[in-house]
């Protein structure tokens, strides 16, 4: 049989809000808006970390202590800084081995002082960046606490995007991996 008009040949047509025919089906036009919803989340992340943007350095040195830094982008967006009182790193994206949010990952990663020293509603907001140092192979984190659920959604998913970009670039990816502390001593 001959496909009917506006059939899309063989695919059911679909009408947008404007009433204009689709020539994607539904799934392919969900998977287009996450696209767009994912793109513009990270031209606007890319956009506040090039300037530089708030978060919370979390030590773990024997006792919990709190403070304000910087998270950085460079304008080529290939390294991050964080960088405030107590606190200055700064890495190739590349170097970034993963990134561990309290709200997804639990608490495993985190030393019970941490999750201890931290109201409530402040834990699901806590991220573990680890990373490995220029020219060592231990790997070092930093526990960073993010200013609100959104920052801390869009912190994972941009760095991820960014990272898996960055790793394309390079290439030599690291082969060390990660596992949780025994002992509440973090290496800056």
């Amino acid at each position: 049989g001959v496909p009917s008009e506006g059939s899309g040949g063989g695919r059911a047509g679909r009408r947008d809000a404007f009433g204009d025919s689709s020539p994607y089906s539904e799934a392919e036009e969900e998977c287009r808006r996450e696209l767009a919803e994912k793109a513009a989340m990270l031209t606007k992340f890319c956009r506040s970390a090039v300037r530089g943007a708030a978060y919370r350095v979390v030590t773990e040195t024997g006792r919990i202590d709190v403070s304000n830094v910087v998270v950085k982008l460079d304008q080529g967006l290939t390294a991050l800084s964080v960088s405030g009182r107590d606190c200055n790193i700064s890495c190739p994206l590349t170097a970034i081995q993963g990134i561990i949010s309290a709200a997804s990952d639990g608490d495993m990663y985190f030393t019970p002082e941490v999750w201890e020293g931290l109201a409530p509603d402040e834990r699901p907001l806590l991220l573990r960046l680890v990373y490995t140092a220029p020219g060592e192979e231990v790997p070092h984190s930093v526990v960073l606490l993010a200013p609100s659920p959104e920052a801390r959604d869009s912190f994972l998913q941009s760095l991820e995007i960014l990272c898996e970009y960055a790793g394309r670039a390079d290439a030599t990816p690291s082969a060390t991996t990660w596992t949780p502390p025994e002992t509440t001593e973090v290496n800056f």
